[in-house]
């Protein structure tokens, strides 16, 4: 993550980054089975653009770790905000599958497991 970080400030000259601890939340689901994530998180922005940065911190099984597995690092997930609904229903509808569901406001959502790159729900609140 400090390589990511370094990168989006001292070269894309993005920030200020602010990173914390994300302990775990009750309620996760990973692709239909309870889990645990806990990560640390960095945000920031370059102009409009909002970055953010994860590391996830334990074992959990995750998209996080999925991706990891499969792809190594890199570039995860794309944030649709939209009411949590209605961002859900769309994505189902274009044949979508929940992998991550972290909260009643946030999931994750991925066309195959072969593809490098999440849809991320996250509710406008």
């Amino acid at each position: 993550m400090n390589r990511a970080l370094d990168h989006w400030t001292r070269v894309m000259g993005a920030g200020p980054l602010f990173v914390f601890d994300v302990l775990v939340l009750p309620g996760q689901i990973y692709r239909g089975e309870p889990t645990e994530v806990a990560m640390k998180v960095a945000f920031g922005f370059s102009g409009g653009l909002l970055i953010e940065s994860l590391q996830q911190t334990n074992d959990g099984p995750s998209v996080f770790t999925e991706m990891l597995d499969r792809h190594g690092d890199g570039y995860h997930h794309v944030v649709l905000r939209i009411p949590y609904d209605q961002g859900v229903d769309r994505r189902s509808g274009e044949g979508y599958a929940m992998a991550w569901i972290a909260s009643s406001s946030m999931s994750m959502a991925r066309v195959k497991a072969a593809s490098t790159t999440s849809r991320c729900i996250a509710s406008r609140s």
